[in-house]
């Protein structure tokens, strides 16, 4: 089994994506595209999310691409669960979200601004108005936000 360390240098990081990439491949090698991870994936129907995409963007060792393409999972493993080859869809796309967060995405100045922001206080009206808002309004929100791309 691969595992993975956020503490390890970045040169090594050719290493680990190989190494991702194999135990990706290796763990999907039993894929049969029967469909029925995304049969029960309520963010397949609400966001177009493709657990089947995402694990052949991970085979290949495109984990910008199976990052992206798995941002709206939820994690909730209901893929996994229905999954007759074993495949742990979460798992590959948290390993590719962290791959690309830590060596593939350039460093983001607006998010150390946005931090510091945050521990500021900035936001603490914005949440406390949040939190008086009923469910329905808030997922409303949710389901309208504006994605970048």
């Amino acid at each position: 089994m691969f595992y993975y360390s956020v503490s390890q240098p970045a040169n090594q990081f050719n290493q680990q994506k190989k190494n991702a990439a194999r135990h990706s491949k290796d763990s999907a090698d039993s894929h049969t595209g029967c469909g029925e991870a995304k049969s029960g994936c309520r963010e397949q129907e609400r966001q177009g999310s493709q657990a089947v995409q995402y694990i052949a963007y991970a085979q290949r060792g495109e984990f910008d691409k199976c990052a992206e393409e798995s941002f709206d999972c939820v994690m909730c493993g209901v893929c996994s669960s229905r999954c007759p080859a074993g495949i742990s869809h979460p798992q590959v796309a948290m390993l590719a979200r962290r791959l690309n967060g830590k060596y593939i995405a350039p460093h983001c100045e607006h998010l150390d601004a946005r931090v510091q922001e945050v521990k500021d206080g900035k936001f603490e009206a914005l949440i406390e108005s949040l939190m008086e808002k009923p469910l329905d309004e808030i997922k409303e929100l949710y389901n309208h936000r504006e994605i970048e791309k």
